[in-house]
């Protein structure tokens, strides 16, 4: 034990700790500490910086991008494309609307510039509001969702795919937009990241579905119409609803729309998209389904291969030949007829 303090001074264990006279005592480790809580604080900082301005870049674009996303972009830099027949929605109209199909039929100059459930979750209809003040007035506005797609989304929740709207915000919105949403949505950060440094170059090493024609041609200059490689189903036991959260449709979402855009075409289609016949939900969904152009159809099983409105390439047929006899109704009701003779046994087992 040492000695007890004096009114001399200190004890004998106190003073074995302090410095010898004319030297310093060692500082403590308090800055150190500062030091990598700032390290720990400015790297990720740093790496999500370099992966927000990664994501912008052509490489990025022309090499990493997802299917979905490369689906969802063309829309924001087409200007002066001018399209007689702009065909919008849901991944329902990616995988279900050939524009070279209603082309053909229509004689009509056709775009599809729709876009998946991701990108409207986050972004709306901003993407056809963009393609319409870049383009002249469209003869016809095709409006194309599933049914339980017919609603406001209130939370990213909605869908997993939430990137798919986040990245074409990166893009093409002014980055105050973007800021303005991480308050709200946290998730933006670790979707940034994960997106520019795991799951976009990890589509690089998968195999990707049948190649996108988001370049168009000469005759559709915009066309983000692709199907999926999968094969086509054969028995309701392989088909599942690939959406986790099932909406009511809501009847006030499609007069917003018609009232809205329909100002802004000369003719505007609002449809729903075919639905499965595995599909046990289809009364409910017409039953709530009104103010629509069409009647919710149930196609066969075999015209399906992913989910309930991804269509196999045969059922994308029939619906691009549909929706082209419906347009044609309005402006050429005898080549309809004609149209209807000659397309429609095209696909076989399609009659229900």
């Amino acid at each position: 034990m040492g000695t007890i303090i004096t009114n001399a001074g200190v004890s004998d264990d106190a003073a074995i700790h302090q410095a010898p006279p004319g030297e310093e005592a060692p500082p403590g480790n308090g800055g150190s500490l500062w030091a990598k809580l700032a390290f720990f604080i400015a790297v990720p900082i740093a790496f999500w910086f370099i992966a927000f301005f990664f994501i912008k870049t052509p490489i990025f674009r022309k090499h990493f991008d997802q299917d979905w996303i490369s689906a969802s972009s063309p829309v924001y830099t087409a200007r002066n494309v001018n399209c007689e027949i702009v065909v919008y929605g849901d991944s329902s109209a990616i995988t279900g609307v050939d524009p070279e199909v209603v082309q053909k039929m229509t004689h009509l100059k056709t775009c599809n510039i729709a876009q998946s459930k991701g990108a409207l979750v986050v972004l709306g209809t901003g993407g056809l509001d963009v393609y319409l003040r870049n383009n002249q007035r469209p003869k016809y506005l095709v409006i194309q969702f599933a049914g339980p797609n017919f609603y406001k989304p209130t939370s990213w929740a909605d869908s997993p795919g939430f990137m798919e709207g986040i990245v074409p915000l990166i893009r093409y919105f002014p980055k105050r937009d973007l800021i303005s949403l991480l308050p709200r949505h946290p998730e933006v950060i670790t979707g940034v990241l994960t997106y520019a440094f795991l799951a976009g170059p990890e589509s690089v090493w998968k195999s990707r579905h049948s190649p996108l024609k988001i370049a168009g041609s000469p005759e559709t200059p915009i066309n983000v119409h692709f199907v999926r490689t999968e094969p086509a189903y054969s028995s309701c036991k392989q088909q599942a609803d690939g959406d986790r959260i099932f909406h009511k449709p809501d009847p006030a979402f499609i007069s917003g729309l018609r009232e809205r855009y329909s100002k802004l075409a000369d003719h505007l289609i609002i449809d729903v998209a075919p639905d499965t016949e595995c599909d046990q939900r289809v009364p409910y969904l017409r039953a709530h389904l009104g103010g629509l152009d069409n009647t919710l159809q149930q196609y066969p099983v075999t015209l399906f291969n992913d989910g309930y409105t991804h269509y196999a390439p045969a059922g994308s047929l029939r619906l691009s030949q549909e929706l082209a006899n419906q347009i044609n109704s309005y402006h050429a009701p005898e080549q309809n007829s004609l149209a209807n003779v000659a397309t429609h046994p095209v696909v076989p087992g399609s009659q229900r």
